[in-house]
């Protein structure tokens, strides 16, 4: 078996041209309904959308390059579930897991992964360096660098607990085995492959808070996984109990849906709507809407290496980027289609009292623009018709953060914040 290696480099695009890379901003994702997102050295970016496809950010050619149903028959669904990356020797390969199979993209080449007995992929994790584990519906799956299937593990033909999985573990990437989680057994783990243990409810389990798993993350120390469920938080160290964390000791909602763990080990929680929760044991800060989060139902949150800012998807399909002192920097903007069309907007004066001028950079036909306040309430709606150029009246608003929508022929093209002050 070939070990892959763990280096992140930019990824090849020589032999991508045909697959719409676009010379869009950051800023400016380009697909909508960010499901999962990953963050590769030199400013790279994966992000995996629920009926899109998959964009890649290349950091250092500032390019997008978009795989989807559209420009590839190798790709089956352009509803995304998880996603890795790594060198194979020597080139850059992103698996990726949909609801329709496993796919690998390699130096801008498509190919589909045969899988066993089933299409729906709930996960898929990079292990021990050499070995691609995939999680699914109907059991889990090893697979080496090859491609080649080592293992397919059901109730049936093994000693697994469950084979209907919901999730498998992000991080850990150079631990031994595996972890998945299940829609209503806990999780189990294996580091050898033959022999499971179980974390759940029960007592003599490790009590987990919720048997009910959304999202695993395993700690590059290997001892210990973080577990989200629908019903808490739990610190899983191996061979004793939990540690849970529901509404009742701090957590402000009990619904996770990802973690990360950024710098210094410190745990960032995302949860379904309530923004984001950053662990300090025993205490959470929150990040919300007054931070600048334009969404607060959390769906990824994604770290560089041991860097300190986060990229934070959310609900609206945009990601936020979040300094080490926890406040919303950038808004990486999704949009309903890729479209080569850029909008951009300038916002002054900010904070505003009076007035906010919003200028565009491309004439907007037919649109409009929406003030919203933090918890999602339309305060203005304004109509945009053969325009560069709006005033918003906010002098009857209350001081405070809002967020604006521009829309462009049904589809939204900019988002950000204004910032009302007096």
């Amino acid at each position: 078996m070939k070990r892959l290696h763990l280096m992140l480099i930019a990824f090849s695009l020589l032999s991508v041209s045909q697959l719409c890379g676009q010379s869009r901003g950051i800023e400016n994702i380009g697909i909508g309904t960010i499901t999962i997102i990953e963050m590769g050295n030199n400013g790279d970016i994966w992000a995996g959308s629920k009926s899109q496809g998959v964009g890649f950010y290349n950091g250092t050619t500032q390019v997008w390059t978009y795989f989807n149903t559209g420009n590839s028959s190798k790709i089956l669904s352009d509803s995304v579930t998880s996603l890795t990356f790594g060198l194979v020797n020597g080139v850059q390969h992103a698996y990726i897991g949909t609801t329709s199979g496993l796919v690998d993209i390699k130096a801008g080449v498509v190919d589909t992964i045969p899988l066993p007995y089933t299409r729906r992929v709930s996960g898929v994790s990079l292990v021990n360096s050499d070995t691609l584990w995939v999680s699914s519906d109907s059991g889990v799956v090893a697979i080496d660098t090859a491609g080649q299937v080592i293992f397919a593990l059901t109730t049936v033909d093994s000693s697994i607990p469950s084979d209907h999985l919901s999730t498998s573990q992000r991080g850990g990437q150079n631990c031994a085995g595996i972890a998945v989680g299940t829609p209503n057994s806990g999780v189990y783990y294996t580091k050898d492959y033959v022999n499971f243990v179980t974390i759940d409810t029960s007592g003599p389990n490790f009590r987990l808070v919720d048997n009910r798993v959304n999202t695993i993350y395993k700690e590059n120390q290997c001892n210990r996984y973080l577990v989200g469920t629908k019903g808490g938080f739990s610190m899983c160290p191996e061979g004793v109990p939990c540690q849970n964390f529901t509404t009742a000791n701090g957590l402000p909602q009990n619904d996770v849906t990802t973690i990360g763990v950024g710098c210094n080990g410190v745990i960032w929680i995302g949860m379904r709507d309530s923004g984001v929760a950053v662990f300090n044991n025993p205490t959470f800060t929150r990040i919300t809407g007054a931070d600048g989060l334009s969404d607060m139902h959390v769906t990824s949150i994604s770290f560089t290496g041991g860097n300190c800012t986060a990229h934070v998807a959310t609900g609206d399909g945009n990601i936020a980027v979040v300094d080490s002192g926890r406040h919303v920097v950038q808004v990486l903007n999704g949009v309903a289609d890729v479209s080569a069309n850029v909008q951009t907007v300038s916002v002054y004066p900010q904070p505003a009292s009076n007035e906010v001028n919003f200028v565009f950079g491309q004439q907007v036909e037919s649109g409009g623009l929406m003030l919203t306040d933090l918890s999602g309430r339309m305060v203005q709606d304004l109509s945009v018709k053969g325009a560069t150029n709006i005033i918003a009246n906010v002098s009857s608003l209350p001081q405070g953060l809002y967020f604006y929508r521009l829309t462009s022929d049904g589809q939204m093209v900019k988002t950000g914040k204004v910032q009302v002050m007096r």
